[in-house]
């Protein structure tokens, strides 16, 4: 990440930021040394479209003694509307050859998209609104993905059921990613979840909501032998959830709370296909 760091250095002195041979010379220079001491080895680079960004400190949680979180500062290059435009239509083309159906729900997602962040509606200042359409478009993706993967290219390979299931847990998921910026949310007047209760309260309301999403799922899913797995990890995203803290020093830091709840539901799958198998 080190590199990557270095490509949206715009502001940085010195040598390694910039304009862009300062930005790239750090990624250059190292696979220079590489391909002295190594000739012949294949390198590859990943690059992100957010390497493009400029960032600066997060002044809603910044203080004197510690910088915030980079955020990315707001710019007029016409490059990422270009960058943004053709990765969709790449993403259009490449789903249309598969599946017609794929295809306008990715049209849909984008559209939706494109009224939950830009002006002038920008729905995301609308706290359930704003909830409601992102499960939606998150939903949409999904869709997308099995029509295109599966054999009959329909939506039945997804039942009725699991599809609302997993569109009420996208909509008590997303709120946990928002109680990181409940300062900056408020200072924008974006009216999330955290901001409208609160993070003590927002944390009981979404904890609960979640630990009642993880004891449901054994009867979505018609497994009745997984109540007490479901309980066991439901009550542990409850706890990391109330654990939560501003502290960035803290493992229950709220940025770190997506990555903690992740890990618990992948880890809850794996015991699901475990008691599938």
């Amino acid at each position: 990440y080190l590199g990557h760091e270095f490509l949206s250095a715009f502001d940085r002195p010195g040598d390694y930021g910039g304009d862009f041979a300062g930005r790239t010379r750090f990624i250059r220079e190292l696979v220079a040394a590489v391909r002295t001491e190594c000739p012949g080895l294949e390198i590859g680079i990943r690059l992100s479209l957010w390497d493009t960004f400029a960032y600066r400190p997060d002044p809603a949680l910044s203080t004197p003694a510690k910088l915030g979180p980079g955020i990315a500062v707001t710019t007029d290059s016409p490059l990422y509307p270009v960058f943004g435009a053709l990765f969709f239509a790449i993403s259009i083309v490449f789903s249309g050859i598969v599946s017609f159906s794929a295809l306008l729900m990715l049209l849909a997602y984008q559209a939706i998209a494109w009224l939950y962040s830009a002006p002038p509606l920008r729905l995301k200042k609308y706290p359930l609104l704003a909830t409601f359409l992102a499960a939606f478009a998150g939903i949409l993706v999904l869709v997308a993905g099995s029509v295109s993967l599966s054999e009959t290219h329909d939506i039945s390979a997804l039942p009725l059921p699991l599809l609302i299931y997993l569109f009420i847990a996208y909509l008590l998921a997303l709120p946990i990613k928002d109680f990181k910026d409940i300062r900056g949310d408020q200072g924008d007047q974006v009216y999330t979840i955290p901001v409208l209760l609160g993070a003590q309260l927002g944390k009981q309301v979404i904890g609960t909501l979640t630990f009642l999403l993880f004891v449901f799922s054994p009867f979505v899913l018609h497994i009745r032998s997984l109540f007490f797995p479901a309980l066991f990890f439901g009550g542990l995203t409850f706890l990391a959830l109330q654990k939560g803290t501003d502290d960035e020093a803290s493992f229950f830091a709220f940025r770190k709370l997506p990555r903690i709840i992740l890990t618990l539901t992948i880890l809850y799958g794996i015991v699901t296909v475990l008691f599938l198998v």
